[in-house]
């Protein structure tokens, strides 16, 4: 039985959070970003720092995404290079 793309990613995801230092770190890092992100986003209104802040934790959890994502491309190239 084949596993669905979305399986794949999930299990490929859990093993490297799992094993794989730096995505973890980024993984870690990056929900403590969202958290962070939803928090400000709560807010009615942001004053001009927080307004910067916000912009500034947006960009930095979208380079952990990409980065994660590039980890992510990997692992399926070499899992898909052993079946």
């Amino acid at each position: 039985m084949m596993k669905s793309a979305a399986g794949l990613k999930d299990q490929l995801m859990g093993g490297l959070i799992k094993n794989h230092d730096e995505f973890r770190k980024l993984y870690e890092t990056h929900q403590t970003l969202e958290q962070q992100l939803d928090e400000l986003n709560g807010r009615i209104h942001l004053n001009a720092d927080e307004e910067m802040e916000r912009k500034r934790i947006q960009k930095l959890k979208l380079h952990h995404k990409d980065r994660m994502e590039e980890i992510l491309r990997g692992a399926e190239r070499e899992e898909v290079a052993v079946i």
